[in-house]
């Protein structure tokens, strides 16, 4: 029995320690494709892998609609000490199997634009949402600047009494890619740290969410007529105001240079 035992240990043994080699070649190849990838674009932060998950299919940016690919989803936790603390993004990047053959390698390209990156014929890169949001939402949360950007479009609002209890949050828009932001003058977050709010909201990066406490109303608000009165004491940033209030079909209000305008 101890025979048969020692005989199954020597066949079975080699198999692990090679599937285990394997592994840990396919881990390394990940952390630093995925190392490299942040680094060309700013992000001199650590990034650890925290899972890794199975996608059916994505379409690439540079293929066509119906030329999909087979990848893993790795699910990251970036840090990056910004003001003497350190600060966590989960986040997600996918790459593709045969990224996993091989360490991280720079396209001829990859020191180009962010536009020229994104349009390069030399190599096909994940769609960059995967990973944008995450980071922008990250610098409306701890800058302080951004906080009091908030705190002002709050204060503006709840000179209505309707308005009192608004909870006032600044999103990005959905499919809004990191690129299309303008860097601040810091380098923390990949210089998307101190990006502008207000120009992100002119140019429809992001929307003004807004909302209510659980239980705080049951009223209806004219989201036009409010914002209307609001402007006619107070400033508020250009863009998109939007209402969810009740389950219902949110309220959408345009703002252009101080004015309510008519899409």
């Amino acid at each position: 029995m101890v025979k048969n035992n020692f005989k199954y240990l020597k066949i079975t043994m080699p198999l692990i320690l090679l599937l285990t080699m394997i592994a840990i070649f396919f881990y390394y190849n990940a952390q630093e494709n995925i190392k490299g990838f942040y680094k060309t674009r700013g992000f001199q932060g650590k990034v650890q892998i925290t899972g890794i998950g199975w996608a059916d299919k994505i379409t690439y940016r540079m293929n066509k609609e119906d030329e999909v690919k087979h990848y893993l989803i790795f699910h990251i936790d970036y840090q990056e000490t910004i003001n003497n603390k350190k600060e966590h993004v989960n986040t997600q990047l996918p790459l593709h199997i045969q990224d996993l053959l091989y360490p991280y390698i720079a396209s001829p390209t990859e020191s180009d634009s962010d536009f020229n990156r994104q349009n390069s014929e030399y190599k096909i890169l994940p769609d960059e949402r995967e990973y944008g949001d995450d980071f922008i939402k990250k610098s409306i949360k701890i800058n302080p600047r951004n906080q009091k950007f908030i705190n002002d479009i709050s204060k503006a609002l709840s000179t209505e009494k309707d308005l009192k209890n608004i909870i006032v949050q600044i999103e990005p828009v959905p499919y809004t890619t990191l690129y299309t932001y303008e860097r601040g003058h810091s380098k923390a977050l990949g210089g998307y740290y101190d990006f502008s709010l207000k120009d992100a909201l002119r140019n429809k990066q992001l929307t003004v969410q807004l909302s209510f406490p659980s239980g705080s109303t049951t009223k209806e608000i004219d989201l036009h007529s409010q914002l209307e009165q609001v402007l006619k004491n107070s400033e508020l940033p250009d863009g998109w105001y939007i209402l969810n209030q009740n389950n219902d079909f949110p309220k959408e209000v345009h703002i252009d240079d101080n004015q309510i305008r008519i899409n």
